[in-house]
């Protein structure tokens, strides 16, 4: 798991919505987690160097779908091997989660991000 903790009052973050009203830790910064997983070849010498980076559908890798052509097994199984097409080349691949509302899937991947306001005062609309 991945552990981030964000200045909602930095300019690069000026643009996230109702940023400015997300619950802050105790040093004013805004925190939130993500599940990642990481898979790199078991011996370094027969890998490539490049990281492929995997952003998840609803929890699940969309390299081992497509790349990989594991097809729906990958919905299953995040690291569905398919064809291994990125494996037999050598690829690294790191996948991260970035969706909260991820359906509770056996191996999904999830975050857990910060709500604007709060459970007495929520943000709506």
């Amino acid at each position: 798991m991945l552990r981030f903790a964000f200045n909602p009052l930095a300019e690069v973050n000026a643009a996230v919505v109702d940023f400015e009203l997300a619950p802050r830790d105790e040093s004013g910064r805004v925190l939130a987690s993500a599940d990642v997983s990481l898979v790199v070849p078991d011996d370094p010498a027969r890998g490539n160097g490049p990281l492929l980076f995997d952003v998840p559908n609803r929890g699940c890798s969309i390299t081992s779908r497509s790349l990989n052509e594991a097809g729906l097994a990958a919905f299953y199984d995040l690291l569905a091997p398919g064809d291994g097409l990125t494996f037999r080349r050598g690829f690294a691949l790191a996948s991260v989660a970035w969706q909260s509302d991820v359906d509770p899937i056996p191996g999904a991947l999830s975050s857990s991000l910060p709500s604007a306001g709060s459970d007495a005062a929520p943000v709506t609309g």
